[in-house]
């Protein structure tokens, strides 16, 4: 009798121990694909806002800022200059009237010297919010854009991205400079338990999640299929973010 309580007591730990490691076989993959997913998203919405502000810098200075560190001294102290254009109200020509000039092309007149243009200083900052509450309209609200700590590659520990600029090879252009960042997959996947270990969990909730997910960083077969993300292109100035993997750098 006793034998035989031993024999189920021990073939219930084995059901208990294949089903928590059939568990963990099927979750993990799921679990390593989510924080992955969720980390490339966040690194996206940062970049894009080095995108943004890389335009407005450009604007301001005539090329793009050489490092993250330029770009946030733009962003907390920059101005910008916003020049509007209206037309004249004040003296209109006896052989127009003022329907009729709100009815022509900002060219018609230019020509008969009726625009009238003004400028307004406008913070970067200020300018940023307004970009990016356009930008953020159709976005659902956990993944909208935000300025807060863009030049930190999240989860690093405050590692800063770093801004690679190269020479123009084309003689004939304008533009005299490019800009990229560069982001690679072992930054991007770093510090895994500060993402599936929030410190709002609860204790039971956190036991389970370690037993499922320890050293989740380090699956070799998921983060095979993981690639790293680039902003720019040095060759063809373009300010698409697209994944790039580590031979293509």
């Amino acid at each position: 009798m006793k034998s035989r309580v031993l024999l189920t007591s021990f073939l219930a730990v084995v059901v208990l121990l294949l089903i928590f490691l059939n568990a963990k076989a099927i979750l993990r993959p799921a679990k390593y694909e989510e924080v992955y997913n969720q980390r490339r998203e966040l690194n996206m919405n940062r970049m894009t806002a080095v995108v943004e502000l890389q335009k407005l810098y450009k604007k301001v200075h005539g090329e793009y800022a050489t490092s993250i560190d330029t770009l946030v001294e733009f962003y907390e102290n920059g101005v910008i200059t916003i020049k509007n254009t209206s037309y004249r109200t004040d003296s209109i020509p006896k052989d127009l009237t003022l329907s009729q000039i709100q009815n022509m092309s900002m060219e018609e007149r230019e020509k008969r010297n009726l625009n009238v243009y003004t400028e307004m200083k406008i913070s970067v900052k200020d300018q940023m919010a307004d970009i990016l509450a356009s930008l953020n309209e159709k976005r659902d609200p956990d993944d909208r854009i935000v300025m807060e700590n863009f030049q930190y590659i999240p989860y690093s520990n405050n590692q800063k991205y770093e801004i690679v600029t190269r020479p123009c090879d084309r003689t004939d252009s304008t533009e005299v400079q490019r800009f990229a960042i560069y982001l690679d997959k072992d930054q991007l996947l770093q510090n895994f338990d500060e993402s599936i270990y929030p410190k709002d969990q609860g204790a039971i909730s956190r036991s389970f999640s370690k037993m499922l997910y320890n050293n989740l960083e380090f699956e070799t077969r998921e983060r095979a299929l993981c690639v790293g993300l680039q902003l720019g292109d040095t060759i063809n100035n373009s300010l698409e973010i697209k994944d790039y993997g580590k031979a293509d750098k």
